[in-house]
């Protein structure tokens, strides 16, 4: 049974780290990407958002403020995969995570 609302969160601190081809990746009900104003800004005057999200966020005060809107495309979700899996999914890659981790300590 499919329950919930899966908001994904992408984060870009730079143009540079947003061009890398890196991530990119909107796989969640809600997608969201986390830009500086300033690249936010831009991203939009150059009608450049990536496809498959629902808002450009910036922070603000230790908060998230919404700079674009973008849920008004039509499309309810963006998600192919179910629960189980996305949530597999999180867990096999906290794991890799932990793992590495503990080979740096």
């Amino acid at each position: 049974m499919e329950l919930g609302t899966f908001a994904c969160y992408e984060i870009k601190s730079c143009p540079e780290d947003f061009e890398s081809g890196n991530g990119l990746t909107f796989y969640g009900d809600r997608n969201y990407l986390v830009v500086p104003r300033g690249l936010g800004e831009r991203l939009h005057e150059e009608r450049r958002p990536p496809r498959a999200i629902d808002q450009v966020l910036a922070p603000r005060g230790g908060r998230l403020v919404t700079l674009y809107d973008l849920s008004g495309n039509g499309c309810p979700s963006y998600r192919r995969r179910v629960a189980s899996e996305m949530l597999y999914a999180m867990v096999e890659a906290g794991g890799v995570r932990a793992k590495r981790y503990r080979k740096e300590a």
